[in-house]
């Protein structure tokens, strides 16, 4: 990233941040999360249905097809990942194998792991502050601090990895009901890495979770090298889908950019249209989840149309087509 890209993010971030300021519960929402008041702060209720009623819509044409998902870096956008696996369940899909960076990888992991698009968006809305903070309503201000700096050094690592690890059952990623695969990068060596199923079966879901969210103050040790989120890297993974044996990539873009652009096999998934300010992935990640359900059902929106087109088996498109052909 050139000096001006990151001056340009920086005036970017601090616009939509001048502009969240407006809103009355934007402040009170950060106190809550960050400085909850013993007495005043109660839980929060069960979140309700995310999802409308499932409706069949069977992806024929991708039927004994090896289809691969990836998830991008994004913050609390990447949460849309659930409504795509959402849209999957109804397309009767298994994908062969997910690829995700960044926060893509919390939702990609627990799709992997079994849970179903609603199980997943209930855990996710279940999150307590400090379930994924690691914070303490003495350690707040602290936190608060940091929040001020530029929201960098808020989650901890091992609150996080803790909290995935009791929902998926200490789950490893050889464990998986389908291939996992993130992208890492390694510090020690300076270099893009990919961990998951196949290439590290032994580490738990909870550590990639950790190692999606670390940054370099928090990398994460694993045999002798120190990893961080291979996202600020390389912030989509689908180009490296696409030199695999798979019959066809489906790509989330949460960015706003239109970075991916489909092809005969890769289809991108395109929830969002405004630009996201990457200063801000840790803030909506974290503290505000007020957006979350509207971000899951526009990934399932998303996710539903760039399936339609394979709602109708080959035979039955050729047959179609024969028809118009001969004007019957």
């Amino acid at each position: 990233m050139s000096a001006f890209d990151g001056l340009r993010g920086a005036v970017r971030t601090a616009g939509e941040l001048a502009g969240r300021a407006r809103d009355p519960g934007f402040i009170a929402n950060a106190r809550r999360t960050l400085l909850p008041l013993p007495l005043v702060d109660r839980p929060a209720r069960p979140p309700g249905p995310v999802f409308p009623s499932s409706r069949a819509r069977p992806a024929l044409a991708l039927r004994d097809k090896h289809v691969a998902v990836a998830g991008g870096a994004g913050g609390g956008r990447t949460v849309a990942l659930i409504g795509v696996a959402r849209a999957f369940e109804e397309a009767r899909v298994e994908p062969a194998l997910v690829s995700a960076c960044s926060g893509s990888v919390l939702w990609a992991s627990m799709w992997a792991a079994g849970l179903s698009a609603r199980e997943m968006a209930d855990f996710s809305l279940s999150w307590r502050p400090q379930d994924y903070l690691g914070i303490q309503w003495v350690r707040a201000p602290r936190a608060a601090i940091a929040a001020a700096r530029g929201f960098s050094g808020i989650a901890k690592g091992r609150a996080l990895e803790s909290l995935f690890d009791r929902r998926l059952w200490h789950m490893t990623a050889g464990e998986t009901e389908f291939p996992l695969r993130t992208l890492v990068f390694n510090l020690s060596r300076r270099r893009l890495e990919t961990f998951g199923s196949e290439q590290t079966p032994d580490l738990r879901l909870g550590e990639l979770a950790r190692i999606a969210m670390a940054r370099p103050n928090e990398a994460v040790r694993v045999e002798g090298n120190l990893y961080v989120d291979g996202g600020r890297i390389e912030a989509q993974p689908a180009t490296r889908l696409m030199i695999d044996r798979v019959d066809h990539v489906f790509a989330l873009d949460v960015s706003g950019r239109g970075d991916v652009r489909g092809d005969d096999r890769l289809t991108p998934i395109e929830p969002f249209d405004d630009l996201m300010s990457s200063g801000m992935d840790l803030y909506d990640l974290f503290i505000d989840r007020r957006r979350w359900p509207d971000c899951m059902l526009a990934g399932y929106r998303a996710g539903r149309d760039a399936l339609a087109p394979f709602t109708r088996s080959p035979v039955q498109k050729r047959t179609s087509n024969a028809r118009k052909a001969s004007g019957k």
